[in-house]
């Protein structure tokens, strides 16, 4: 019985001793087959390049997702942003008078004369200018230009309210700075070639988009800031027609007229002689001619 359980004993322990032995070897099978992976980058304290890609895009739908929660609060903060424009067409008596007068309106009111086309006809002058106004002082601008004619012929005024607009390019614009700068950082964090080429090539997509969407917005800032009114005048002539000349004035025309013709008759020939002695020489042999055969006839 001692023998036996002796034996047992001695098979429990060399049993548990292969069952460890195989855990090793299983261990160092995997750690040997799986290797070292170069194809991955590496990772920093702040974690792989994937998960970086990824809390970049977890950013950029967080933010997307508090555009809506910020547009009203940032509506209170920049106030209505409204584009004013004005069309006006005015009759003058006197063009010059009324074109001094303007200047010295644009000058009194803060605006400026951006573009400007004049022309004149037999039958009146008109100009079409462009005026940029500050907004503020744009209603008071209007109706004095609209006084200085002696008939305004129309009047239109119109006002665009671009607030929800602007607030939606700020904060779109806000939202991809943060998405730009969360790309800077991974850049600087990447090692392989090909990781930085492709943020590299991401980061400049997304600068393109910053500067349109910051083009714009300064576009629809300087329409707010300066209202436009386009202004056109005109004078116009009263058109007069010419009497008919009487008898004796259309006989001495046409004496003229004929004497003046005569005289160009002449020139004409004078510059036609040599064509006209050429003429003559043939038309005397051809008579010559005629002539002989008639005499041999008879």
């Amino acid at each position: 019985m001692k023998k036996t359980a002796l034996i047992s004993a001695l098979c429990f322990l060399v049993m548990t001793s292969c069952k460890q032995e195989a855990k090793m070897d299983f261990a160092n099978y995997s750690v040997a087959e799986s290797g070292p992976s170069f194809d991955k980058p590496k990772t920093s304290e702040a974690g792989s390049i994937e998960e970086n890609e990824n809390d970049v895009s977890s950013t950029l739908g967080e933010n997307k997702k508090d555009i809506t929660k910020s547009e009203a609060t940032e509506t209170k903060q920049i106030g209505e942003k409204i584009i004013k424009t004005g069309n006006l067409d005015i009759t003058v008596e006197d063009y010059k008078k009324s074109r001094v007068e303007i200047t010295s309106l644009v000058k009194s009111h803060s605006a400026f004369i951006a573009n400007e086309n004049e022309q004149h006809t037999n039958y009146n002058i008109s100009n079409t200018i462009v005026i940029r106004v500050v907004n503020s002082k744009f209603d008071l601008l209007v109706d004095k230009v609209s006084n200085i004619g002696k008939e305004l012929n129309s009047k239109n005024i119109s006002s665009d309210d671009v607030t929800a607009q602007f607030v939606d390019i700020q904060a779109r614009l806000k939202t991809k700075k943060e998405v730009e700068k969360r790309y800077l950082e991974l850049l600087q964090k990447a090692v392989k070639i090909t990781d930085i080429l492709e943020i590299e090539e991401k980061a400049r997509v997304l600068r393109e988009e910053i500067e349109a969407q910051e083009g714009q917005l300064k576009y629809l800032n300087d329409q707010v800031n300066y209202s436009t009114i386009h202004l056109t005048i005109h004078q116009d002539f009263e058109y007069q027609a010419t009497d008919k000349p009487g008898f004796l004035n259309r006989m001495g025309n046409a004496l003229s007229g004929g004497w003046s013709g005569f005289i160009t008759l002449i020139i004409g020939i004078m510059y036609a002689w040599p064509v006209l002695i050429l003429l003559g020489i043939l038309v005397y042999f051809i008579v010559k001619g005629i002539l002989k055969e008639k005499k041999k006839q008879a």
